[in-house]
């Protein structure tokens, strides 16, 4: 082991010297041997020193804690033997509970200046500290500044420092300071060490306030614990846990000096512990300051900013699950309910609703994926639609409320909102919401109920957002009672049909040449059980793909159904509006 002393150069560094003295006059030569500053090593022999050599020896093995505590202050290089192992590694340190000091880990080439801690819910330390500076943290009893020239230290490989006879001036940013309390908060940075080849990390402390101390501990590469969440999304709806994803513990301390390092033992991160996708902690979890969301398998959400959790609680309910029915009852107001549609990757395809509004009008808009949807089918009289963003109107004309005729009812008599409780299982009191009624909204079946009116939803993929809950928002101005039938609102393949192409308006039998795909009416969605199945009928909406993202384009089609041959009138709207013969070619 290398055994430190005072000895006395003939030159300005170890580096340029010639000679090695024992006194301060240099009439004794020092005692051949390997002499080292921790940066380079030269073999003194008599009284010549021998060429410079690195000194690889002067690296602190990884799991063995380093430090410094005295009444110095300076740059304090640390060279740290990662191994040709790769995957995580975690560095845990601590400073003095009045003195800050710097740190910036290299490795590879890549700097890292971050840090966080037990608890913390504030995202980063050294968020804002330039790439490739040191991020200051600890007490805020005392602010470091810049210096003139300092020593610089380097490691040796029992953890303790030697002078390499070196100095350096340190500066000092506001940027660079995040001071949040020392003493006994033990701080993380977690480093990707992705390469085998590449096993030195270099972890630099920068102390410019006399009496430093601060100690840390840089573990060897492991692959980081695992949990089990949803897919990454904009806010805490429950979901499935159905992706792995990776955390890095904090720690503890159990002693000072020396100082006893003890990693968490979590199952699943808490506040202020580093989330990754992978194992490697090569890609952070939301490495962004827009909060996103994990659900958990016990149903806790985590809230991430930077790849950090700065938040945790219950997941809030998603509401119905498609696949059942759902009825108002009577009231005045306005509904709004979440429908969830599924995370995993099956959960995907064409979303059907089915709403009835019995005779007097209501209105209804669907969002989903940040798009909304208001166009309706009558299996009585077709379609309906309002303007883009706004809610449709449909009823009976013979029960209007003033909704018919372009009078329009633009001032509903209760903005009562009202919002569906999944656990009471019904509308509950959700406050006000202002809304007025354009006459382009309505669009009233004359004299009789519209029946249930077909939405199609388009789910082509799962959202990128992760919210996979579909929104349904129904407006009943006049003293309602209305139902939702979501059978079909799970993701799905439409029922297809075999059809020719586009033929004008010929009802000569064409060829079928390509898929095409529809919606059941209402009345026919036991179709989807086999038997019975149904053919396109008049007012079915009608696409070019199993997710009902492209309507049929207007025009006649032969179609080969279950029932036979026959031609399929299509309108601007994408919806069946006749069904003929056809004749022979």
């Amino acid at each position: 082991m290398a055994v430190s002393g005072t000895y006395y150069l003939n030159g300005p560094d170890l580096a340029t010297s010639t000679a090695i003295f024992a006194d301060e006059d240099m009439n004794v030569c020092a005692a051949d041997g390997l002499y080292s500053n921790g940066i380079i090593v030269r073999e003194l022999l008599n009284c010549v020193l021998l060429p410079a050599q690195t000194c690889p020896q002067c690296a602190l093995p990884c799991g063995q804690v380093g430090g410094e505590s005295a009444d110095i202050r300076g740059t304090f290089l640390g060279q740290i033997s990662g191994g040709t192992d790769v995957g995580a590694v975690v560095i845990y340190s601590i400073v003095g509970s009045t003195i800050p000091d710097g740190i910036l880990t290299t490795y590879n080439g890549q700097t890292f200046n971050q840090l966080t801690y037990i608890g913390n819910n504030q995202g980063p330390v050294g968020l804002n500290t330039p790439l490739g500076q040191p991020t200051y943290f600890g007490s805020n009893n005392n602010t470091p500044v810049s210096t003139s020239a300092l020593p610089i230290y380097t490691i040796q490989t029992n953890g303790t420092y030697i002078a390499t006879g070196n100095i350096q001036p340190i500066t000092v940013n506001a940027s660079q300071l995040d001071l949040r309390g020392g003493g006994t908060t033990v701080y993380t940075q977690v480093i990707p060490k992705n390469s085998p080849s590449a096993s030195l990390i270099n972890v630099d402390f920068y102390g410019p306030i006399q009496g430093t101390f601060f100690s840390f501990q840089t573990d060897c590469p492991i692959q980081l614990d695992s949990f089990a969440g949803s897919p990454v999304q904009g806010d805490d709806t429950c979901a499935d846990a159905t992706v792995t994803y990776y955390f890095a513990q904090n720690a503890n301390v159990t002693s000072i000096q020396p100082t006893v390092f003890v990693p968490e033992t979590l199952t699943t991160p808490g506040i202020g512990n580093y989330v990754f996708l992978d194992d490697g902690a090569g890609t952070k979890i939301n490495d962004t300051a827009t909060s996103q969301f994990v659900i958990l398998a016990d149903s806790t959400y985590i809230e991430i900013q930077y790849g950090i959790v700065i938040n945790t609680g219950t997941c809030t309910p998603a509401g119905v699950q498609c696949g059942g029915a759902l009825n108002a009852g009577g009231g005045t107001g306005s509904f709004t309910l979440q429908v969830g549609t599924g995370s995993t990757p099956a959960d995907v395809g064409a979303m059907v609703v089915y709403f009835w509004p019995e005779n007097v009008p209501d209105g209804i808009l669907v969002t989903f994926d940040g798009n909304t949807y208001n166009e309706l089918s009558s299996p009585v009289d077709g379609y309906k639609s309002a303007p883009a963003g706004l809610a449709t109107y449909v009823g009976n004309t013979a029960s209007t409320c003033n909704l018919a005729g372009g009078s329009p009812y633009n001032t509903p008599p209760a903005n009562n909102l009202f919002v569906y409780d999944p656990v009471a299982q019904q509308f509950v009191a959700g406050g006000s919401r202002n809304y007025t009624i354009a006459s382009t909204q309505v669009a009233l079946t004359t004299g009789v109920s519209p029946g249930y009116c077909a939405m199609v939803i388009p789910k082509p993929a799962l959202p990128v957002s992760g919210n996979n809950q579909m929104t349904i928002d129904v407006y009943g101005p006049c003293g309602t009672a209305w139902s939702l039938d979501l059978s079909l609102a799970c993701p799905g393949q439409l029922p297809s049909v075999q059809a020719s192409a586009n033929q004008g308006t010929s009802t000569t039998c064409q060829p079928v040449t390509q898929t095409i795909y529809y919606n059941y009416n209402y009345a026919d969605r036991a179709g989807t059980i086999n038997p019975p199945q149904f053919d396109p009928r008049v007012h079915n909406f009608v696409f070019s793909d199993q997710f009902a993202t492209t309507p049929l384009t207007a025009g006649n089609y032969t179609v080969s159904g279950i029932t036979g041959t026959f031609v399929m009138t299509v309108d601007a709207n994408g919806v069946v509006s006749a069904i003929t013969n056809c004749t022979g070619p």
